[in-house]
Formats: structure tokens, sequence, C-alpha cells
């Protein structure tokens, strides 16, 4: 019997080796055929547990140009980051026409092919590797979770519907870091859950960069674009963003300081309640005209109907206590919901509870305080008593009403808290009080509460 020879071992070798990518291959693709076959519409339950187990630590990297004319698309680009533990096709969600995906590339620009189906991007094992990977995915933007008007759009992706607008994991365990681009027309401001790190300024339109955001659900994403005037206020140690629209100045200068002190306040109370510091880097209300709810917990954008939002100085105790309820829920969200999120969309009326119990304390919780110097009074003239309200921040309560006990009439505090109070004798009681607050009586004579 012959030996083999060196040149026929070799043989044998490369045909071996063939014969086992043949079987790698055969076996990816039946691999892919059973992924294929359990794909469905939606995001099954089965389809969620499988990338859970599967992928992490996913980032996207997002451009979209937004044009100034809502009948044009929006062009879009997404770079996703993530880890995969097992090479098994990867299955990314988008609810859109397959004509919408425009390319799907490798980092280094070469294309990936894939397979679109019932509304899920299957990329194929032997195009992706264990550990970090990177799909750059080029995509008109879907616009049935966007709200578009002639100069305003802002997206709302509650509760499922971030695959609406654009490739991703849409389920609320798989947590992202969202670093995201606008292009968008030179007249107009833009929000999202980061904070601006560059602003570029052209002829026709700017470059909003913002901040990579902490880890977030895809259904808390959002971005704002639009005609929006801003203002800002520094309360209780932190500033307070607000994004409007309200053109009655009346309104403006009687609910920006309030709206700011009501987010502080529900901030403090909930970091004292739950012991653990605001989660996230920055805070705007964003109020927008005629929205769906009454607000939407976006970190970093926070949404408000405008109508509560913005109230003249003469609205009802019930429109005040309103105000106060929305701000305080959505921000106990930050901490439920936001921070700590459900696994699962059956889980979603946990949160709510929560936010619900949390608010009542919340609005109940908050303090005035209330100081006076007694003016002695010229002859024929009454005792005038000077005094200033603060809360419990040491920020001036704006509109509360003063007025001596059991007495008639009154005033009310000034831009700075202040105000001047005709009263009987030094002897006199002071009431003061503020929808949201606990009233207070102070005695004159000691200028202090009791």
């Amino acid at each position: 019997m012959p030996y083999p020879t060196r040149s026929s071992t070799k043989i044998i070798k490369n045909v071996v080796c063939r014969v086992l990518v043949v079987i790698s291959l055969l076996l990816s693709l039946v691999s892919c055929e059973k992924e294929q076959d359990k794909v469905e519409d939606g995001v099954s339950l089965e389809l969620a547990k499988e990338r859970k187990a599967n992928i992490g630590g996913v980032t996207y990297k997002l451009y979209f140009s937004i044009p100034a004319d809502r009948s044009e698309a929006i062009m879009a680009e997404s770079t996703i980051f993530f880890e995969l533990f097992d090479l098994i096709p990867v299955i990314l969600d988008f609810k859109e026409a397959k004509e919408n995906i425009l390319a799907v590339t490798s980092s280094d620009g070469r294309k990936i092919p894939y397979t679109f189906k019932n509304e899920h991007i299957i990329i194929h094992p032997e195009h992706l590797k264990k550990g970090r990977n990177e799909l750059v995915i080029q995509f008109k933007a879907g616009e049935s979770s966007l709200n578009r008007s002639d100069d305003m759009l802002y997206t709302l992706l509650v509760p499922d519907r971030c695959r609406t607008l654009m490739p991703c994991f849409d389920q609320p365990d798989i947590k992202a870091r969202f670093k995201l681009t606008l292009k968008v027309p030179s007249r107009w401001r833009a929000v999202a859950n980061g904070e601006p790190v560059r602003t570029e300024y052209f002829n026709d339109y700017k470059l909003y960069e913002f901040e990579e955001t902490k880890p977030l659900s895809t259904y808390l994403f959002a971005f704002t674009v639009g005609r929006f005037s801003y203002l800002e206020r520094y309360v209780g140690g932190r500033w307070i963003g607000i994004y409007h629209r309200e053109t009655d100045t009346s309104k403006i200068n009687a609910s920006i300081p309030v709206i700011a002190r009501e987010v502080s306040h529900a901030l403090d109370w909930m970091e004292h309640y739950t012991g653990i510091r605001y989660p996230f880097d920055v805070y705007n209300v964003v109020a927008i005209p005629d929205f769906q709810y009454g607000g939407m917990e976006h970190p970093g954008a926070v949404y408000y109907r405008a109508s509560t939002m913005f109230l003249d100085r003469n609205a009802d105790l019930t429109a005040w206590m309103k105000r106060s309820d929305v701000i305080a829920h959505e921000t106990a969200h930050m901490w439920f919901g936001d921070y700590v999120t459900m696994r699962w969309f059956n889980d979603v009326w946990l949160k709510e509870v929560f936010a619900g119990t949390d608010v009542k304390f919340s609005v109940l919780d908050k303090k005035i305080i209330l100081s006076t110097d007694i003016i002695s009074p010229e002859q024929d003239k009454q005792m005038k008593v000077v005094g200033k309200v603060v809360d419990r921040n040491d920020e001036p309560v704006i509109g509360a009403t003063v007025k001596e006990k059991n007495g008639s009439g009154g005033t009310v505090t000034d831009i700075g808290g202040n105000f001047n109070l005709s009263v009987s004798s030094d002897n006199a009681m002071i009431d003061v009080s503020y929808v949201g607050y606990q009233s207070q009586t102070v005695k004159v004579r000691e200028g202090k509460n009791i």
C-alpha cells in the first residue's frame, strides 16, 4: 500500500476545509431560515427575550436632516454599535417600506447584504462577529410617529413606535445611548434628550450636535424642532430650560417663574425621597400646543400640553393644581420609568402607579416661608407691614395672597416675592396662601412662621 505524498495530503486538507466551510454555510443558512420563520410583524416577546440575551452595549449615532417643507422626506443615517454574544442573525425593527432603506454598510463602507421581512431588517451571521459590531444604515425616516406641521416637528415614540421612525431594537429592556445631530432650518430651534454641545450656523440651516445620553429605552428617545422661544431659570441650584410658543405676554410673565419653581421642587422632592440624584444631565420643559397627552417623560425634553402650563393670574384653583400635578407626575417618571424601566410592556402600569402616588406627596409637600418688618405708622395713617414670601429653596413666591387674618382685602406678592400690607396693629396675624402650597400664618410682631 503506497504512502500518501506531501502533495496528496495537502489536497485532502483543502478538500476537508472546503467541506467544512460548505457545512458551516449550510448550517448558517438553516439558522437564518429558522430565524426568518420566527420573524413576524411587530416585536414578539420571544424575539425580545432572544435579543436581550444576545445583544448589549447598544449606541445609536444618529443624523436627521429636517427640511422646512413638510412635504419633503427626512433623510437620515444611523450608526448602530452593539456587542454580540453569540453568532446568530441580528434582527432590527423598522416598520416602514423596504424602499426607505437606502443602504446598509460596515464602518469601512463595505456593503452588507440583508433580508427585509415583516417589518424587520435581518443581518446574517457571516456579516457579523462576536464582540463589538458596527452597522451604518442610511434611510428615509418614517413619519407615522412624527407630528409635523409647517413650522414645528416633534417625535412621540411611546410605547413601541421608535421602529416607525428608524431601524432599532425597539424593546424597553435594551437600553441604549443616543448621540444625535440635527440639521434644521436656520430660524428653528432644536431640543432633545441630551444637552446641546455644538451649534453651527449656515445661510439657510443650522446643525445641532447633542451630548450622548445616559442609557435610555427606545420609547424615550425624543427631539423637537421648530419656531420656539426659549427661556431658562436658575432655581434651587439647577437650570431649568423652557421651550414654548406662547405669545400672550401676561401668561408668559405669570407662568414662567411658577413652572421653573414647580419643576425644581419636584426634582428636589424626588431626590430626597429616593436618595438618588436626578439621573440625567438636563431638564427642559417643552410646551407643545395641542399635545396629545398631559405630558410625556422624555429625559432632557419633557413634553407638556401648552394650555396646561401657561395660565393667567386669574386661573382657578383647579387649573393651578392640574399644572402642579402633571409637573410632579412627569418628574417622578425620571426615576420611575426612565431610570428604572419595566422589562416588557405588560408592566407599564407599574411605573404609572409609582409616579401617580409620589406626585400626591410632592404637590402637598411644598412650603412657603414668610418674613415681615413693621413700618411705624405716621399720624392718622394705618400701620404698614412689609415682607417677603419665599419657598423652601429660598426662591421668591410670586402671586401669593397675603392678608390680615379675619380681615378684608389683602395684597399679592410681586416678582421678587415682596409685599406691602396695611394691618390693624402690631399684634395682627397675617395669612399667606398660594396654590399647591401649605398655607402659613405669621405674627407681625415676631415676623416668623408659627
